[in-house]
């Protein structure tokens, strides 16, 4: 592989750095160094995450990292004045600010076992190439659509916390190139592969998209995705998010199973996907959230500066408060409010940290607090759909429900079909309750039902609805099934979700079928 930013060229097939057309000279463990940032532009690494990925785990000093970082800076025409590739991130580590242009070879492709050690490109389980799709015959404004769409995920993914989604290029890719996942992965280093193929067939485009272990060569995930085409020729909808929904959780479930399986003690970062991962895959409960919890004091631990995981504790802290799923845990708003201020202190620019950390604030009751720092998480990611849900439950705390719906209904349709779509779709149906609308309030409720059968607040949110609609034995139903979720729910956790006067009327509505 070359790797090419202005005046500089990497080539890891003849292990050689060039600086305007002559060669630098570098020792072995500091190419490697080199090719590590390289390979993942814009990636944070803490000290911790390149001892393992460039020393092998070995003991190494701070004062060793940082003198391979200052001759690595020297090697680029770099300085720690300047920073203009290497950047200092103070606090958490260090990030590569170049856009390398990564042209393959030919000797890059070759089969896994097979080449000399050491190895530069190590396949990480945090790391995804996104190959084009391959073009439709005969098709120019299709093959323009699926570009776009191909770069729309790679920007979307960007959300997966600690996901580094690695540039592919500039080639296309044709049938009589085609180039095996292993052989990918080998050339660019990463663990998992996305490849699509598309068609036209009876006036709609299907479009094939799998995902790839390059480690293994086997699929992790496929799936077929039809849209009819219009009068232009162009699909009626976008597929974006439908594949994003998709595909989601099924890269994250990767993700959680591959640092599973990693040998030696657990890093910081591995703890964390096992955490958000257990949320995620499992769903909003007592038992996972004291799991998570746990990991995530673990992380922390570990990594006392990885702003992400104190952002998500906070979360996780705030949620458990707010609806009761964290049994006896007399200090979870404090030490909620803590991690989340802590979380801001170390990084107020990262998407992911705002939304986590404004999320738990707003669930804390800090709405004035939490407001500016969900919607700030939104103008750096529009595709933040935690924020977005956050801050529409905001706006419905504040009054405002078609403000509420407006950003809940964005929420949903751009997440992924996970456990979180059961929690915000129950809030959206209360939305749309206070909005007026209840036949859309029934149907988003009842999704929400579906969607987890082992959480109580779409139940609530579900009952709350149909008793506004007097349909009182389905409410009351819907209630039992609450209670049986959570028997010990009680005034606290459902004045939380639906307020004061509706939370009475529930408790009157069961007391009745008691009495």
């Amino acid at each position: 592989m070359i790797y090419q930013f202005k005046d500089m060229l990497i080539d890891t097939q003849r292990y050689e750095v060039r600086r305007g057309g002559e060669p630098v000279p570098v020792e072995p463990l500091l190419f490697d160094l080199l090719v590590y940032f390289v390979s993942h532009p814009g990636q944070l690494f803490s000290h911790d995450e390149l001892v393992q990925a460039v020393w092998r785990g070995r003991c190494v000093s701070d004062s060793t990292i940082n003198s391979a970082i200052k001759n690595a800076r020297k090697a680029l025409g770099d300085n720690g004045a300047t920073q203009t590739y290497i950047k200092t991130v103070h606090g958490r580590g260090f990030r590569f600010n170049g856009t390398p242009q990564c042209i393959p070879e030919e000797g890059d492709r070759v089969p896994r076992g097979e080449r000399a050690e050491p190895t530069a490109l190590i396949s990480s389980p945090l790391a995804l190439l996104i190959v084009p799709f391959r073009e439709i015959a005969g098709y120019r404004r299709l093959d323009d659509y699926v570009a776009g769409m191909v770069a729309d995920l790679e920007t979307i993914l960007t959300r997966v916390p600690l996901l580094n989604i690695q540039p592919y290029g500039s080639q296309p890719v044709k049938e009589e190139r085609a180039i095996s996942a292993q052989q990918l992965g080998d050339s660019y280093g990463v663990r998992y592969l996305l490849q699509g193929t598309g068609q036209v067939a009876h006036n709609r485009l299907r479009i094939n998209i799998r995902l790839m272990d390059t480690l293994t060569g086997y699929s992790l995930w496929g799936e077929l995705f039809e849209e009819p085409l219009d009068e232009t020729g162009l699909p009626v909808t976008q597929m974006t998010n439908a594949v994003i929904a998709k595909l989601e959780p099924q890269l994250v479930k990767a993700m959680l199973l591959s640092t599973r399986s990693e040998q030696g003690k657990p890093s910081a970062r591995s703890l964390y996907i096992e955490a958000s991962g257990i949320l995620a895959l499992k769903g909003w409960h007592q038992d996972t959230f004291a799991e998570a919890i746990s990991l995530l004091h673990q992380t922390i631990s570990l990594d006392p500066n990885f702003p992400l995981a104190r952002a998500y504790l906070s979360l996780v802290l705030a949620l458990g408060f707010r609806f009761g799923l964290l049994g006896d845990y007399p200090k979870a708003k404090e030490e909620a409010t803590i991690a989340a201020e802590s979380a801001l202190r170390q990084d107020s620019t990262d998407s992911t940290v705002l939304g986590f950390a404004g999320c738990a604030l707003a669930d804390l009751g800090c709405i004035e607090r939490a407001k500016p720092i969900l919607q700030n998480a939104i103008e750096l990611s529009p595709a933040n759909a935690q924020a977005l849900a956050a801050l529409g439950a905001v706006c419905l705390m504040e009054g405002d429900a078609s403000g509420a719906v407006k950003r809940l209904g964005r929420s949903l349709e751009i997440s992924p079909l996970d456990s979180r779509l059961s929690v915000w779709g129950a809030i959206l149906a209360l939305a749309l309750l206070r909005s007026g609308d209840l036949d859309a309030a029934v149907e988003q409720a009842n999704l929400a039902c579906q969607r987890d059968d082992m959480n109580y607040l779409p139940r609530v949110a579900l009952a709350t609805v149909l008793l506004a609609l007097g349909r009182q034995v389905e409410a009351r139903s819907a209630m039992k099934e609450a209670y049986r979720i959570k028997p010990g729910l009680g005034p606290p956790q459902l004045e939380s979700l639906v307020g004061r006067k509706a939370s009475y009327s529930l408790i009157q509505l069961v007391a009745i079928d008691t009495d």
